[in-house]
């Protein structure tokens, strides 16, 4: 279908319908969005996004590589050139299925969206157009190639993607029912041939009914039981990918959403660790846990199969022992694995560290005791392997002592029938006994890599989050009022004495504030601490008489601006433009690159800009053009003051400015319209 004007959504339609087209995408929509006059077509995903609390993160792609991005990133938002927006539910490199206003689903060419991302409409006319019409169908490939050409200068801008918050889509979401009921219903006609052939070869081996068809019905059902395994297999691996990624989306919103002063308390070995932890945990976790669902299936079914046809035999009686140890020995594997797992975290964090201060232990330690905490380590380590081994070969071994005791038994049954014909009971034994055997061998496996799993899982998921993201919605907004803090204390852990004990502190309206003192008096934490990003112990902040709880964070962080020490705060690999707008909307608007360009300039950072061959769009950070400690300082200010903050918090911003930058640097803060709390040694 080709694109037209009814496909496509205005910005105060799709404000008010963006509900409904999340949970169409299968997202849940955690609240409705207000209609109001939302302007441009970003203010209104903006301000839906932040309603709804989805993530909305802005794409830039050349146009030859468009089908490459929207069948990687849907579902997206893809903004028109003529200011409207195509709401993509799912794409393939050559259609996308779109989501129109009346709520149908349509199948668009790429192509089309390609020619709507840079023509304003159908009527203004591409040179293109009028060649493909002259020419015929046959050129309206290489028109396509043309227009993908044009698109190679620079990225264009095409949209958002749309994304539930970081850690809100839990690992169990992954086997969603879509994924998971075709590889059971898979997995139960596979095993459901299985059983009939069976069946029919017992029949044949009795004499039961008539022989040629029993048969025919064995090979075929053996046969199409076969022919299903590659496509069990196959949907085996894609839920084990989509397990996979969903423990790795799970660490990663762990890691960004993490205190990260808890790495300097857990220390860089142990942390190194705990990275190595990770190594192939998402495909042991999906592979171990699907394994043993199915195989625990199989063996349920067949055990209560036998019980019911065959009846409480010896045999019956044997496996319900095997499976009472086996579960003994998992339980053992299980203990021995944890504490396998923990002094191998330990090993590694010892070394790491010893490795790292190397020269400090060469000067302070004895030569005799250098590597005495190693070896204490090593030799933990190695008696936790030696047991941990032990424990696999013990479970290991399960599957071939059941194998071998119940093939003794069903020797003994056949013996003592004296020669008789052989009876479907005695056929029934010998397929119990290989069911049995596949089931157990496919549990011992795959519940060793899910154990293993789970305690690496365990391991790793012990970053603690970080206070101030506890109140990230809120419920109110910031008020007009004086900036307080009343009774503000805070302590370390493990230390002894606050660093901070009730202190008051009244920021009115434009009012400058100097903080002086020595180095760790408390001045960066109060500081933390006004924005945020650290929980008092006891005290109230107030930004207008509502704190950061009831106020939400985003609210609070439009209200607060912190600018760190230089340590602290990070220049990305991005252009220059985008590390000084940081924080605000992107892409930037005309009017976002003039007051970049004015605070550049007030902070004298404008003969950089000529400098650098692209200008504002020059690429800085690692691999770009790179920085002095000075220019880096003064675009962390620039930085904050583009924020219009009512309160700028600058920490320790002077230190590595000379004294003429120093006092740009302090001109363009004092032109600050806002509160301004300014860091400096006495």
């Amino acid at each position: 279908m080709t694109l037209t004007r009814e496909h496509t959504w205005s910005p105060e339609a799709l404000a008010s319908a963006l509900p409904w087209l999340v949970e169409r995408s299968g997202y849940v929509a955690t609240s409705d969005v207000a209609t109001h006059d939302v302007g441009s077509l970003g203010a209104a995903v903006t301000s839906a996004a932040a309603a709804l609390d989805i993530e909305i993160t802005p794409i830039d792609c050349t146009l030859d590589r468009i089908g490459d991005c929207l069948a990687s990133l849907a579902p997206m938002l893809v903004r028109l050139a003529d200011g409207s927006a195509l709401y993509i539910a799912t794409a393939t490199r050559r259609h996308v299925v779109a989501i129109t206003p009346v709520g149908a689903r349509i199948r668009i060419p790429v192509t089309d969206v390609m020619r709507a991302l840079v023509e304003p409409s159908a009527d203004a006319g591409d040179p293109l157009d009028a060649l493909t019409a002259r020419l015929g169908r046959r050129s309206t490939r290489i028109a396509d190639a043309l227009r993908g050409q044009r698109g190679l200068e620079r990225p264009l801008f095409i949209g958002w993607t749309l994304e539930p918050p970081r850690g809100t889509q839990p690992v169990r979401a992954a086997f969603g029912v879509r994924h998971c009921v075709p590889l059971l219903a898979t997995h139960l006609l596979q095993f459901g041939l299985w059983i009939a052939s069976w069946i029919a070869l017992v029949a044949v081996l009795s004499n039961v009914g008539d022989r040629a068809h029993l048969i025919v019905l064995w090979i075929a059902a053996l046969a199409s039981a076969l022919a299903l395994l590659p496509v069990e297999s196959s949907l085996e691996q894609s839920l084990a990918a989509r397990v996979g990624i969903a423990v790795k989306r799970r660490l990663f919103a762990d890691a960004l959403d993490a205190d990260k002063r808890q790495v300097g308390r857990l220390g860089l070995g142990r942390m190194i660790a705990q990275s190595l932890e990770t190594h192939h945990l998402d495909s042991m976790a999906a592979r171990g846990g699907v394994r043993v669902v199915l195989a625990t299936f199989d063996l349920v079914v067949v055990f209560v199969a036998y019980g019911i046809g065959v009846g409480i035999d010896a045999l019956f009686a044997l496996f319900a022992l095997v499976a009472a140890l086996a579960a003994f020995y998992t339980h053992r594997y299980y203990a021995q694995a944890r504490r396998f797992l923990a002094d191998n975290v330990d090993v590694t964090s010892v070394h790491t560290e010893q490795l790292v201060g190397h020269r400090t232990r060469k000067a302070f330690v004895a030569v005799a005791r250098w590597n005495a905490e190693e070896d204490r380590s090593l030799a933990r380590y190695h008696e936790a392997g030696r047991r941990f081994d032990a424990a696999y070969l013990r479970i290991a071994a399960i599957p071939r002592v059941w194998t071998l005791l119940a093939l003794f038994v069903v020797m003994t049954t056949l013996y003592r029938s004296y020669g008789d014909q052989l009876g479907i009971a005695s056929v029934a034994m010998i397929g119990f006994v290989i069911a049995m055997t596949a089931s157990l061998q496919s549990i011992v496996t795959g519940i060793s890599e899910a154990i293993r799993a789970r305690l690496s899982f365990e391991a790793i998921d012990t970053l603690e989050p970080d206070p101030s993201l506890d109140a990230e919605r809120g419920i109110g907004a910031v008020g007009d009022g004086d900036f307080l803090c009343r009774g503000v204390s805070y302590t370390y852990p493990a230390a002894l004495q606050p660093v901070l004990a009730a202190v008051d502190l009244d920021i009115a309206a434009r009012e400058r504030l100097l903080l002086t003192g020595r180095s760790g008096s408390g001045k960066s934490t109060l500081a933390a601490i006004m924005a945020g990003r650290i929980q008092q112990h006891a005290g109230v902040v107030l930004s207008g008489g509502v704190d950061r709880h009831v106020a939400g964070m985003r609210q609070w962080r439009r209200s607060v601006c912190y600018v760190p020490q230089a340590g602290a705060n990070h220049v990305l690999t991005e252009t220059f433009a985008f590390n000084l707008l940081l924080g605000r909307s992107w892409p930037p608007t005309q009017s976002d690159l003039d007051d970049a360009w004015t605070v550049a300039r007030m902070l004298g950072l404008d003969a950089l800009i000529e400098r650098m061959p692209a200008g504002m769009m020059q690429m800085v950070g690692e691999g770009g053009w790179s920085l002095s400690q000075g220019e880096k300082a003064r675009l962390f200010i620039g930085r904050g003051i583009l924020q219009h903050a009512r309160l700028l918090i600058a920490d320790e911003v002077l230190s590595p400015l000379d004294a003429g930058n120093a006092l740009k640097t302090l001109d363009a803060l004092e032109r600050h319209d806002g509160r301004l709390m300014l860091i400096a040694h006495a």
